[in-house]
């Protein structure tokens, strides 16, 4: 009997351990599980971005001031590249000239996302001279935001960007190809609607020339 009794007992006293580490393990697995939420959240940028009523009189570079952002950044036109997130760059194997006019490609984290023009004498430093175009077409969705404009941005869809541009200046219509225009003093603002989506699916601000 008493072998029996101490026989119950190392089986309820296994039982238990086994029972106990089973909860500990548990325990770590919760535990691991919210910190990579916290991580994952506090990594999160939540941008509030500064928006007003489209203008019934049209677009001014004045009305623009507030509510243009590059990579979450208010910023103000016309700007340079030094103006911009330094995580923007030049691919300096596509740079083009013409007369004074220099062209290239522009890289966000090493991801091709659009391009520039600008008029410089310097064809080798021209980030200091403000942009006569700066294009966004990026094919990642998470760089729908590095070019918002009053709220619009790349993949809203027309009825949205109507919402929050109003009435367009102009529609350049091109085949498939559309582009609804917004012209601001000496400058102009241009959303591309994609064919077969109806959704913007480049940005583009230019000097009027």
């Amino acid at each position: 009997r008493q072998c029996s009794f101490g026989g119950i007992m190392k089986r309820i006293i296994s039982l238990f351990l086994c029972s106990l580490m089973l909860t500990v393990l548990c325990s770590c697995d919760n535990d691991n599980s919210v910190t990579e939420t916290k991580i994952e959240t506090s990594q999160t940028e939540i941008i509030d971005y500064k928006t007003i009523a489209p203008p019934k009189d049209g677009w001014t570079l004045k009305l623009l001031k507030d509510v243009v952002y590059v990579n979450g950044e208010n910023t103000e036109i016309p700007f340079t590249l030094n103006d911009i997130s330094d995580k923007f760059e030049i691919d300096k194997d596509s740079i083009s000239t013409d007369d004074e006019k220099v062209e290239a490609l522009l890289k966000y984290e090493n991801e091709i996302i659009g391009g520039i023009t600008a008029v410089s004498d310097d064809k080798s430093d021209f980030h200091n001279v403000p942009l006569d175009l700066f294009a966004i077409k990026p094919h990642k969705t998470v760089f729908d935001s590095l070019l918002v404009v009053n709220g619009a941005k790349i993949n809203d869809s027309y009825d949205e960007l109507i919402e929050k541009m109003g009435t367009p200046t102009e529609e350049s219509v091109n085949g498939i190809t559309k582009y609804e225009y917004y012209n601001c003093d000496n400058y102009r603002i241009g959303f591309l609607i994609s064919h077969d989506e109806n959704k913007v699916s480049t940005i583009r601000i230019e000097k009027i020339t």
